[in-house]
């Protein structure tokens, strides 16, 4: 189950008073998500993922020794759990399992290892044979959307290597 698009009236109706002092857009408007999915739906939820990413997959990978996520991300997870705990356990109270597991999405040969060891297995009551198969579904959804994004950028993938070099702009010394 997923939360709503993002809006100015999520965050009011479900985030406030709940986020963190936060710079960053995505992170400040996680509270939001988080307050619909946990009061905003017909159905209940009992678990609530939310995924600490360490890398991310690149068309650079190859070319640079690692795409790291943002600090910011890799942090909301915690500070946005912090303002559901605030006054009281909001997530115990509905009957829900809070997972954050730290995930290395560039290197696929790890994620499922980092999933089954994270509080998810018990919370979904998965096992290891079946951890494996869900995170190679995942991958080919994943490779899918890549693969339907480039197709839909014709302008973008044609352009050259060379285009994406540092200016010339810059004066020499």
């Amino acid at each position: 189950m997923f939360s709503s698009d993002t809006s100015e009236e999520q965050f009011r109706t479900y985030g406030k008073g709940r986020g963190t002092v936060e710079s960053c857009y995505p992170v400040k408007c996680a509270s939001g998500h988080y307050g619909e999915l946990i009061f905003g739906q017909r159905k209940k939820i009992h678990v609530l993922l939310h995924p600490v990413f360490i890398t991310l997959p690149s068309f650079l990978t190859g070319h640079v020794a690692a795409v790291y996520a943002c600090t910011r991300d890799a942090a909301a997870a915690e500070n946005i759990k912090a303002g559901f705990l605030r006054e009281k356990d909001v997530f115990a109270e509905n009957g829900i399992t809070f997972c954050n597991p730290a995930v290395s999405l560039a290197e696929p040969e790890l994620m499922a290892k980092q999933l089954y060891d994270s509080p998810l297995k018990d919370a979904l009551g998965l096992d290891w044979s079946e951890m494996q198969p869900a995170v190679d579904a995942g991958y080919r959804a994943l490779h899918r959307f890549q693969n339907e994004m480039r197709a839909s950028l014709p302008s973008l993938r044609n352009r050259r290597p060379e285009a994406y070099r540092w200016p010339d702009l810059v004066a020499s010394p």
